[in-house]
């Protein structure tokens, strides 16, 4: 949801805590008829909204647990390699997959990858000669701990595609909820007379904030108020 979508939400519900204070001084037939429409629509925007917040934590918190499962397992097998490189007199074996875990936790996914792969390729490479120090399923675990990995490190970012497509969804929602809006401006001029219509008009301002700074921005009148004629 934009800033100018979010602003009017807040519009939205500011009205509805009005409407529901003060039930008995508009309720009639066709205002409680578009009053549930309006609420209905309110619905429907905070799901979505909610929806969207999930998708987005849930992706960065698998992507997270993913990469400290695979840093975890990587070092491992790496420290299991480097010891059989050093039991058999073979210090270029050891240089090669010699990561300390605060590499495999915190360097770039890129080089993740790339570490990790090279790591797979060589224990799969010795694995006959290195049962005493690992087995086949270490390693296939590792394998699939590195594509688990590589699949959420493009969640986020599908997230971030679907969140997207949403706010632009939302429009044909938000457009239907300003015409019930509007008609519920016609049908409170009724109740003009009451402090109700007051405070309903006072909440049918949007507030925009600005550079930390709240400015208030009326929303435009959509129903001229009564005016009187003199008569000649």
């Amino acid at each position: 949801m934009n800033a100018h979508q979010d602003n009017k939400l807040s519009m939205y519900l500011a009205v509805q805590q009005v409407c529901q204070q003060n039930p008995t001084d508009w309720q009639t037939v066709p205002a409680t008829r578009t009053y549930s429409e309006f609420q209905q629509c309110i619905e429907h925007i905070q799901t979505g909204l909610r929806r969207q917040k999930l998708r987005m934590t849930g992706a960065a918190t698998a992507k997270n647990q993913t990469r400290t499962a695979l840093a975890n397992k990587a070092f491992v097998v790496a420290q299991a390699v480097v010891a059989y490189a050093y039991d058999n007199r073979n210090p270029l074996l050891a240089q090669k997959v010699d990561h300390k875990i605060s590499v495999w936790q915190r360097c770039r996914p890129n080089l993740v990858r790339e570490y990790t792969e090279q790591l797979i390729q060589i224990a799969t490479t010795l694995l006959p000669d290195m049962t005493d120090y690992i087995t086949a399923g270490d390693v296939s675990a590792l394998q699939m701990l590195l594509e688990e990995y590589t699949a959420n490190l493009i969640a986020p970012r599908n997230a971030a595609n679907h969140r997207r497509e949403a706010t632009q969804s939302l429009a044909a929602t938000f457009q239907k909820t300003d015409g019930l809006l509007e008609m519920l401006d016609r049908l409170f001029l009724q109740h003009q007379d009451k402090p109700f219509y007051k405070v309903y008009r006072s909440a049918r301002k949007v507030v925009r904030l600005r550079g930390g700074a709240s400015a208030k921005v009326t929303v435009k009148e959509q129903v001229k108020e009564p005016v009187s004629v003199k008569e000649n």
